[in-house]
């Protein structure tokens, strides 16, 4: 009989930690896993939606963390109720209300001449480790910062601010594919030019403080700032 009853509670206890239906979240955002040489701003967002009609406790915990031990990088990682600069928590349980959707995010800006660094994350929903959710995030820099500011220093960029038209004047006759980014490390207009002076119609866009991305046929790349004005 206490053979029976033990076996009875072993049986509800696997029953009661055992999901029946999907998961109460579903997950999208960036590319998982990443891994990539970045030379600028990188901001990768997991998004998780509760599908459920009740507040659900969702919690992560950081297994591995680099990229904040490089030298001259600005890191930063955002859950869903802070964004942390410095000490990351190793683990954190969140409430995430019925319908709301909460976003994990790893910001990193790389300020040095080269260097590396991974982050790896699990989430999931508290009680069910077993259907985690792994993020794993590879950065790494090999150009030097030097270089892109010795070609940075070589561009001139007019007028600023421009209504409409930025003028693009590059001491070097090639060309050079570009990356239009607004102050919160958005992509918004990308193409490419032929040097020495080139015209990129930025008129479509909100005033505001923009960079402009230019990468050589070497794959350096230089970064130079414009301010866009409205009519």
């Amino acid at each position: 009989m206490k053979r029976i009853s033990t076996l009875l509670l072993i049986l509800i206890v696997t029953l009661l930690s055992s999901r029946v239906d999907a998961k109460n979240y579903t997950v999208s955002g960036s590319k998982n896993p990443f891994s990539s040489n970045i030379n600028d701003f990188v901001d990768l967002k997991v998004s998780i939606k509760n599908n459920t009609d009740k507040t659900i406790k969702m919690s992560y915990i950081i297994l591995e963390n680099t990229v904040t031990t490089v030298s001259g990088w600005n890191v930063q990682f955002c859950d869903l109720t802070d964004c942390h600069s410095s000490a990351f928590p190793s683990t954190r349980t969140e409430n995430l209300n019925t319908g709301k959707t909460g976003i994990y995010s790893v910001g990193v800006t790389p300020n040095t001449t080269k260097g590396s660094g991974k982050m790896r994350i699990v989430v999931f929903e508290e009680g069910f480790v077993n259907e985690a959710d792994t993020f794993s995030y590879t950065f790494s820099t090999s150009t030097s910062i030097s270089s892109q500011n010795a070609i940075a220093n070589l561009i001139k960029l007019f007028p600023s601010p421009t209504l409409d038209i930025l003028n693009v004047d590059v001491s070097a006759n090639q060309v050079y594919n570009y990356n239009v980014v607004n102050i919160n490390g958005q992509s918004v207009k990308i193409g490419s030019i032929q040097a020495n002076t080139s015209k990129i119609d930025v008129g479509n866009l909100p005033s505001g403080i923009y960079f402009l991305q230019l990468v050589d046929r070497q794959g350096i790349m230089s970064r130079n700032k414009f301010l866009k004005a409205n009519r």
